[in-house]
């Protein structure tokens, strides 16, 4: 007897004051090749989450979530059309996760005045194997910052004394802030720089975590931002965020602070 799991896709939009279109195509059994949901003229510059549901049967239509019934295996393939050339606009294009009947496994710590710092507003997170680093970004108030947040995984997840603050804005005398995304190569971490352009961020996790020594910055002098990064177990790979700017190679097999380390 199958049983019936409910599946919940949702889309999240960062949108603009541009006009937005989502296509939405369901392969299920090959018979809806050519349906598809147009959602149009979302004109805000908020965060949205828009909630669409499928049954697996009849294509894609707007439901209540106690009436999802998802019996078969389906592929969506989806596409946004976008006026707006700018970075962020698409946070995430789909996702799908079984519903739990409760959230009990869920938990929630305020850590936004961790050592007197203003530790809110971070673009992604990196894990070293015991502790979880927060990448500085924006803070509530709309100011940059460099406040790193570090959560040690072998302590209790609601105690204050689990996590930890450093001020890295002023790194090797550089205005290291704004950083969006984080790459681990075994004992390194780099933060990827966006706000600060190409000033890279490093830190030593063989070191302490709030000592200076611990920390490293390298201006690369080029006017990129980057988001997001991916490591191959040599070279780290910076996603440019702009329209035609290069993607950007680090060898971390040779000196951070050497431009010849680096190559786009």
């Amino acid at each position: 007897m199958n049983r019936k799991i409910p599946v919940l896709v949702v889309f999240f939009l960062l949108v603009s004051n541009k006009n937005i279109k989502t296509h939405l195509y369901d392969l299920y059994g090959g018979e809806n090749m050519n349906k598809k949901k147009n959602f149009t003229n979302y004109n805000n510059s908020s965060v949205e989450t828009y909630n669409i549901y499928c049954d697996g049967k009849s294509g894609y239509e707007w439901k209540e979530a106690n009436k999802i019934d998802i019996n078969n295996n389906m592929t969506v393939i989806a596409n946004i059309e976008f006026e707006d050339k700018m970075p962020e606009l698409i946070q995430t294009i789909i996702s799908k996760w079984q519903i739990k009947e409760t959230f009990k496994e869920f938990e929630a710590f305020d850590a936004g005045k961790t050592e007197g710092l203003d530790t809110t507003g971070f673009l992604g997170a990196i894990f070293d194997g015991r502790y979880i680093y927060f990448v500085p970004q924006c803070n509530t108030e709309g100011r940059r910052h460099g406040y790193v947040l570090r959560y040690d995984t072998h302590s209790p997840f609601k105690n204050q004394e689990s996590w930890e603050s450093y001020n890295a804005e002023h790194t090797s005398g550089l205005n290291t802030v704004g950083y969006y995304g984080a790459a681990f190569d075994g004992r390194y971490i780099y933060f990827v720089p966006r706000i600060s352009r190409t000033k890279f961020l490093r830190y030593d996790t063989k070191k302490p975590f709030k000592s200076p020594e611990s920390w490293s910055a390298f201006d690369l002098g080029l006017d990129i931002q980057y988001q997001g990064c991916g490591y191959d177990g040599r070279y780290i790979y910076f996603a440019p965020g702009g329209n035609n700017n290069p993607v950007l190679r680090y060898d971390t097999k040779k000196p951070f602070n050497d431009r010849k380390s680096y190559e786009t």
